[in-house]
């Protein structure tokens, strides 16, 4: 055996060195092999990376189902006005032509909706987030309107929701037609209302603010 220090060959058993007296003994290896340690990185690694997998899966499981479930509505709780815009999504598909929807788990007819979009709208510009009354609400008897295409400014669609509601609200039925400009006049029939007040719900999801005008 070579001594590293001076490099005199000494017996293969030799503790020291026989020349300096430097110590032969080899040092015990203490700790993982290096093929050990690259297992046990790769281990941590491939841990950590399921770990975070399925982290992110969950998170987005969570995410799906709190966009695809409503928020639960009964007729003793009544209809929250932050789900009203995501009902308007539903009516616009159809130009306001529903005779009933279901939403969550109620299902509501083409009065109701008509009532709770257009209380809805009041009660964002006043900045109100109670819940609307689902109640029973008779059709409009003999329901008609001459105007079917119109470009409506925020004042008069506002004045609009707020005539439309209270109506229903002291007559216990929707009226045959509502004015836009002027109380009484035969402007819009319920179905071209309930589309106008479901255009501007939709806008107002989709910027957060009442939309400056909407046309139908």
């Amino acid at each position: 055996m070579r001594c590293p220090q001076c490099g005199k060959e000494n017996d293969s058993d030799a503790i020291f060195c026989q020349n300096c007296g430097y110590s032969l003994k080899k040092e015990e290896h203490s700790g993982f092999s290096r093929t050990t340690l690259v297992l046990l990185v790769f281990v941590i690694l491939l841990v950590a990376a399921v770990g975070i997998t399925a982290g992110f899966l969950l998170k987005n499981t969570g995410n799906t189902q709190n966009q695809t479930s409503p928020v639960q509505i009964s007729q003793s709780t009544g209809f929250p006005v932050s789900e009203a815009p995501n009902l308007a999504v539903e009516i616009a598909k159809s130009n306001g032509a529903v005779s009933s929807i279901t939403y969550g788990n109620i299902t509501i007819d083409q009065n109701q909706c008509i009532y709770i979009l257009s209380r809805a709208i009041v009660m964002i510009n006043q900045g109100q987030q109670s819940n609307i009354p689902i109640k029973s609400i008779g059709g409009a008897p003999n329901p008609y309107g001459y105007i079917s295409t119109a470009t409506i400014d925020k004042p008069h669609y506002l004045d609009m929701a707020n005539r439309m509601s209270t109506w229903m609200d002291n007559n216990g039925q929707t009226p045959n037609f509502i004015g836009i400009y002027s109380p009484g006049e035969p402007d819009l029939s319920p179905q071209n209302a309930l589309n106008l007040f479901s255009k501007v719900l939709v806008q107002y999801k989709n910027t957060g603010e009442l939309p400056a005008s909407v046309t139908i």
